[in-house]
């Protein structure tokens, strides 16, 4: 009990209805995400001086070693595919040509974060509820990885006037947020 407040009672009674349900999920939902979001945004933030900066996650800058792991294997993908690269900091790029700027919104956090969200809200066992999210989180980085090499190619074989209007950050947003409500729906309609 918190403050005259019954929560196992509350909880009971919430998930009786039809409704309560929902509005627990969706509670659950709202709680899980923005603690994921703050955490990485703790990792980014806490990690660059200015602003909110904690030396110690400066020190192991996590958000630094997840962003050379997928430069990294870019790279090697390009490499399968015959370009030689290199990595300048934040940059792949194709030597002799153009590159692409990893930035913070890149990382493919915010999609991490929704689709966990979404998997551990859902009221299911904990075994299949793992299994989804190792599934799923492989799956947001893979894209991820695959959607840099992507850019970094493209922007190399093709003239710059061609592309200009092309907004690959939607056309990703739009391809990860649509595998992430069918990976969701096949977890939800899975017995």
């Amino acid at each position: 009990m918190i403050n005259g407040l019954d929560i196992k009672a509350f909880y009971k009674t919430i998930n009786q209805s039809g409704y309560g349900r929902f509005i627990l999920f969706i509670l659950k939902f709202c709680l899980v995400y923005f603690s994921l979001h703050f955490f990485f945004q703790l990792l980014i933030g806490g990690s660059v001086k200015g602003g909110f900066y904690l030396s110690i996650l400066e020190d192991m800058d996590l958000a630094k070693m997840y962003r050379d792991f997928q430069l990294y294997v870019t790279g090697v993908i390009m490499n399968l595919f015959g370009y030689e690269y290199g990595i300048d900091g934040n940059r792949i790029y194709i030597i002799g040509g153009v590159g692409a700027l990893l930035g913070y919104s890149c990382y493919g956090f915010n999609e991490i974060s929704f689709y966990s969200a979404l998997i551990i809200s859902y009221p299911k066992g904990v075994n299949i509820k793992y299994k989804m999210l190792i599934f799923g989180v492989l799956f947001i980085v893979i894209s991820n990885i695959l959607r840099i090499v992507f850019v970094t190619i493209v922007f190399n074989e093709f003239p710059r006037e061609t592309l200009s209007n092309l907004d690959h950050h939607l056309i990703y947003n739009v391809w990860i947020y649509s595998c992430i409500l069918a990976g969701f729906l096949f977890f939800v309609t899975r017995k």
